[in-house]
């Protein structure tokens, strides 16, 4: 079982709670094993190197002098099935927040010939982590081997604030006898959220003085990770959170109607003279001018901030201060969202503060009103109709993280109740950008005139949007020797050939970045495309494109296909052809294979004129999730690119 808890800003947390209660028993302070251990072997199929027979999980809710506390309790009994499964588990590694504090933390291993050792908080050993330099503790399991069981206990107690938390249950490893509880003093009601078929919770009516809810499983099905799927997203969890207080009155906690109130307090209040002279200084100093567009503004803007001020994963409260950020040239991704937000404000160019998740690990609940949602935060700008993304260098205006889009979110705008301002939430879709946004072409121009054996090849890549990452905004500001490091990659991605000319790249600056696509050109003289078979040439024209994916299910597919963001691909040939040869079989270029609803696509076609060959290759992806029904089509298109992989041209001596 994983566990991944999301707060919101902190701010709001303790203040609707209200909480107020008499100290109350912990259920589980007094657990223990069983003291003669016989556990039976699990029944092996498909080769497993582990198996879980047992996993208990129990969270409990409950106030300790009159302080709000969450207690865990886990136990889990794990059979050693092979070495793979013995090198897994000769570390437990003990996982825990800074909060956390340790009740009883014990673990044992249970021996075939029935060996019983037995380890507790005095046998917790510490290592440091080689590359954060984080520290971190462990049991050391000496001794284990194929057979054995290993047998964890422990509780640990951390502060009990719940606004929204997620559960995972699913895994590759089998899980049998998967117990989960949440208990809770009687006045607080949680709500939950099954997602992928998990069970759905059930409230427990037989326990007076506490409320409490669970599900069981005799067996929890492996989770089988397939292509174009993601992992977080796929598998069967569940989210919780404390839905109301019935001593303080409070029904509707951690609510996205109350998260908009904050967050819209949060980025436009408490913005005092010193602030607000720092967004002036800022505007100007960004080089922006009456005479431009909305657009131009915001852009300039952004490649102004994103050039020559830092952003950090965190900073301390002194520098999320707007004057400071101007000052120091520093500060983490909220702070410059609330700076950001402020500038337009003061452009007075309409916009929406927006919350949402990354859709690979969660998709975003429009009815459960769960926190552990409100994960990353953008800008949308209402005229231009796209987003802004003020904490992430790595992008500019029209361009968010894929993993943040085709999801929904949290949209924040000003709601007047006479003299007071405040947030208004609404749900909405956040929208990809089209496969016209994020390219990756190919413009390929062979001689053969010269010599057919060891043709002359120029090579043109475009990379644009989400296609090419990051590096159309770095390139500029990379060090001679990362540079070349950086272009040796480039004719990596074009040709395994050392002999290849120097490299020209176009349009390597951020401010480019969505408008024109980075420009890679080089060419090389060289015979690793052609083979000599008798009297016949063979161009390997299909390798030219580079490796594709190919998709072959063995088993029936079991889960949606979903792809990261909308794509092209567009793939020319110009091929000179030699004068005394002639090709024998150009319709193995043409490929037309399409899904049903024309949203995917491989397409190839040539045309003969002169002495040339043109052939055109376009490969496109306008849509993200497609059902498990329509797999086999979408794995035809991918598969089509494999194939053209393979397409060889034969060339004849004429005559």
């Amino acid at each position: 079982m994983t566990r991944l808890l999301s707060l919101c800003t902190a701010g709001i947390l303790f203040i609707l709670l209200g909480l107020t209660a008499q100290s109350q028993e912990i259920k589980h302070k007094d657990y223990k094993w069983e003291d003669a251990p016989r556990y039976t072997v699990p029944e092996l199929k498909e080769d497993p190197s582990e198996v879980i027979i047992k996993d208990k999980l129990s969270l409990e809710f409950i106030f300790l002098d009159n302080i709000f506390y969450e207690f865990e309790l886990s136990h889990t009994i794990t059979y050693i099935a092979n070495e793979t499964g013995v090198e897994s588990n000769n570390k437990i590694y003990i996982n825990g927040g800074q909060s956390d504090q340790t009740e009883f933390y014990r673990a044992r291993v249970i021996k075939p010939n029935g060996d019983i050792t037995v380890l507790d908080e005095n046998d917790i050993k510490e290592g440091v982590d080689e590359q954060s330099k984080r520290k971190y503790q462990y049991f050391a399991l000496e001794g284990l081997g194929v057979g054995c069981f290993v047998e964890l206990v422990s509780l640990i107690r951390r502060p009990g604030l719940d606004s929204g938390s997620r559960l995972s249950f699913q895994s590759s490893i089998k899980r049998k006898n998967l117990d989960f509880e949440l208990i809770a003093s009687p006045h607080l009601i949680f709500d939950f959220l099954s997602v992928n078929g998990l069970p759905e919770m059930e409230r427990d009516t037989t326990m007076a003085d506490k409320n409490r809810w669970s599900f069981s499983v005799d067996e929890m099905p492996i989770f089988k990770a397939e292509e174009l799927s993601h992992l977080g997203a796929s598998v069967q969890y569940l989210i919780y959170k404390l839905k109301s207080n019935t001593v303080s009155g409070n029904f509707d906690l951690y609510s996205y109607g109350e998260a908009a109130k904050y967050y819209y307090s949060y980025i436009y209040e408490n913005v005092d003279k010193a602030d607000l002279k720092a967004i002036s200084g800022l505007i100007k100093a960004s080089g922006i001018s009456k005479t431009m567009t909305d657009r131009e503004k915001i852009a300039t803007f952004e490649n102004y901030m994103k050039t020559n001020y830092v952003i950090v994963p965190y900073a301390p409260q002194e520098y999320k201060k707007i004057s400071f950020i101007k000052e120091k040239k520093i500060s983490d991704k909220a702070s410059y969202v609330r700076l950001y937000a402020n500038v337009l404000q003061k452009l007075e160019i309409e916009h929406q503060v927006f919350l949402t998740c990354d859709r690979t690990l969660n998709k975003f609940e429009k009815k459960f009103e769960s926190y552990n949602f409100l994960v990353s935060t953008f800008i949308y700008l209402v005229d231009e109709d796209t987003y802004l993304a003020p904490g992430n260098p790595e992008f500019r205006l029209g361009f968010i993280p894929w993993e943040n889009t085709e999801n929904y979110g949290l949209f924040i705008k000003p709601l007047n109740i006479g003299k007071i301002t405040t947030g208004l939430g609404k749900i909405k879709w956040i929208k990809g950008t089209t496969s016209e946004q994020s390219q990756h072409n190919h413009k390929i121009r062979i001689d053969m005139t010269k010599d057919a054996l060891e043709p002359t090849i120029f090579f043109e890549i475009e990379l644009a949007g989400h296609s090419g990452g990051s590096i159309q905004i770095d390139y500029k500001f990379l060090s001679d020797e990362d540079r070349k490091r950086v272009d040796d990659n480039f004719i990596k991605m074009i040709t395994e050939e050392r002999n290849a000319e120097s490299i020209v790249v176009e349009n390597g600056v951020p401010e480019l970045f969505g408008i024109k696509p980075l420009v890679i050109k080089t060419s090389i003289t060289t015979s690793s495309y052609t083979e000599k078979a008798g009297p016949k040439i063979i161009l390997k024209i299909g390798d030219m494109i580079g490796p594709q994916i190919e998709m072959y299910e063995e088993n029936e597919r079991e889960q949606k296909i979903e792809n990261g963001f909308n794509r092209s691909y567009i793939r020319s040939f110009e091929i000179e052809l030699p004068a005394e040869y002639e090709v024998s079989n150009l319709e193995s270029i043409n490929f037309d294979v399409t899904t049903e609803d024309k949203s995917a696509f491989f397409k190839s076609a040539y045309t003969l004129e002169g002495g040339k060959l043109y052939i055109t290759v376009e490969e496109r992806y306008d849509r993200i999730v497609y059902e498990v029904s329509e797999f086999e089509q979408i794995r035809d298109v991918m598969n089509a690119a494999a194939n053209f992989n393979k397409v060889k041209l034969y060339f004849n001596k004429k005559g």
